[in-house]
């Protein structure tokens, strides 16, 4: 069997080896003093891989969570998770490896912080979206 050389990085897929790199965007979190903190962040045609939040400074709301979809609220990337204290989280995809995750077309995508009863503006931290570009 003859050697196989590639160059540059390496993704093992489930399709098999990608040569296309893994590139992490960061998104900055922070909240204002509302039920709702609405962001929003643009991604080429990708694959979404991995999504992981880390808080930085505490949360001060009563309860806080942060989810992501392909909509203002949406929650069809990662349903609601806890950040209130200070830590690293790996976010759970919904439905990893279904469509949706592998054929994002590219555009904006929706993060929300939700913070019940009591609303501050205290907290702060960073939301990393780990991707690989389709090229579609």
């Amino acid at each position: 069997m003859a050697a196989s050389n590639f160059s540059g990085p390496l993704v093992v897929t489930g399709d098999g080896v990608s040569t296309q790199p893994v590139e992490v965007l960061v998104v900055p979190l922070a909240v204002t003093a509302v039920a709702n903190t609405d962001l929003s962040f643009v991604l080429p045609p990708c694959r979404i891989l991995r999504m992981t939040e880390r808080t930085n400074v505490a949360f001060t709301g009563n309860t806080v969570t942060i989810q992501a979809g392909s909509t203002a609220g949406g929650v069809d990337y990662v349903a609601a998770v806890d950040v209130k204290a200070v830590g690293t989280r790996a976010l759970t995809l919904v439905a990893a490896g279904s469509a949706a995750l592998d054929a994002v077309a590219g555009g904006t995508v929706h993060a929300r912080i939700v913070q019940t009863a009591t609303f501050t503006a205290v907290g702060s931290g960073v939301l990393l979206v780990e991707f690989q570009r389709t090229g579609a």
